[in-house]
């Protein structure tokens, strides 16, 4: 990148060529894009290779002294994989070409009584690039910090136990909250089933600064986590006029950038919102609630069971649940997106206020 900076009249005047956007990828699904990338230039470049090689020779000096001018053989290999490039090479291309829209100031000032043009403009399937605050979500995670949550007590308890609330050092030591045994100690199932995440929160003993919240709110709060959102990093993001609109994604583990576990992708992104870059195609439309639709299995015609009709009702069931913001599946007013990429860019320019116009950071 060239930056020129013209101070005539006083007035900095900055130009810039060759601007470069840095991506930070947070998740690239290298298989797919590789696949629209082959489909439109015929193949893909996997490697690049840089090999130098320097040669000279040596001879025999004054006095019989061994010289060396320049005797050497050098050679380098630089090899360079080329799938950071393919991205940002198929959304270029995407976008040149007419395939890709950027809907991010679409979608922002996008209300929902003009949902239905939206959604009409840009049907499944269509690719998008979206720029959001959005915010990432995983159930594992949630489960993992709440567990925490009783190794920290039985810490504290060990080294100051005046910490108990008053009901608790009644119960006598080494027993869990409400006078139980077992403190440390998982949770375990006496119907048979397999674990939960809920299961890996143990009874911690009952500490004035928790006063009130015990194992088992811990424990409903992981139980609703894990049934709302499937565990699995999960992207929403509210958009539209008033934060109406919700876009849904879900970033598939085993695709490249997101081999982190939960705990070091939140350490190092937080909870809060902020702005990404998604790019992908829109997934799909949910249809408004229709609660007078009947449940059906039975074809009226032949009265057998309808394979058909099943399997729709069994989805409307679904649908109905994913609006009532108990499934995992997008709610009406909104979609879901297929990501090829999630990335914020860096290396952004910045305006100064003072005699400098124009920085890069």
């Amino acid at each position: 990148m060239v930056i020129r900076i013209n101070l005539s009249l006083g007035c900095p005047v900055v130009h810039l060529e060759d601007v470069v956007i840095l991506r930070e990828f947070l998740y690239v699904d290298t298989d797919k894009v590789r696949s629209l990338v082959a489909q439109m230039n015929g193949g893909v470049t996997e490697e690049i290779k840089e090999v130098e090689k320097k040669e000279g020779k040596g001879g025999v000096g004054v006095k019989g002294f061994v010289t060396r001018e320049g005797v050497w053989s050098k050679e380098e290999s630089a090899s360079k994989s080329a799938a950071d490039a393919v991205f940002p090479t198929l959304e270029d291309e995407l976008y040149s070409q007419g395939y890709l829209a950027d809907i991010s100031a679409d979608l922002g000032s996008l209300s929902e009584e003009d949902f239905g043009e939206f959604s009409e403009s840009y049907p499944p399937g269509s690719v998008v690039r979206l720029t959001a605050p959005g915010r990432l979500f995983d159930a594992r995670y949630v489960t993992q910090v709440l567990a925490g949550i009783s190794a920290v007590v039985k810490g504290l308890v060990t080294f100051d136990s005046s910490l108990l609330a008053p009901k608790a050092a009644q119960g006598g030591k080494g027993r869990g909250q409400q006078g139980r045994p077992g403190v440390g100690k998982s949770r375990v199932q006496s119907d048979g089933l397999t674990n939960q995440l809920e299961d890996a929160i143990p009874d911690y003993p009952d500490i004035t600064a928790l006063s009130g919240t015990t194992a088992e709110h811990l424990r409903a709060i992981v139980q609703i986590s894990r049934g709302m959102f499937s565990p699995g990093l999960h992207m929403h993001i509210n958009t539209g006029l008033d934060d109406r609109i919700a876009v849904t994604a879900r970033l598939q583990e085993g695709r490249r950038f997101l081999d982190s576990d939960a705990e070091i992708l939140f350490a190092r992104y937080g909870t809060e919102a902020q702005d990404w870059t998604i790019v992908g195609t829109i997934g799909t439309f949910p249809r408004e609630v229709n609660p007078e639709q009947d449940a059906n299995f039975v074809d009226p015609r032949t009265s057998k069971i309808s394979r058909a009709e099943t399997l729709r009702t069994i989805n409307d069931v679904m649908r109905e649940l994913g609006a009532l913001g108990m499934a995992d599946f997008p709610r009406y007013p909104g979609f879901s997106i297929v990501p090829f990429a999630v990335y914020r860019p860096i290396g952004k320019l910045r305006t100064y206020e003072g005699t400098v116009a124009t920085g890069v950071v």
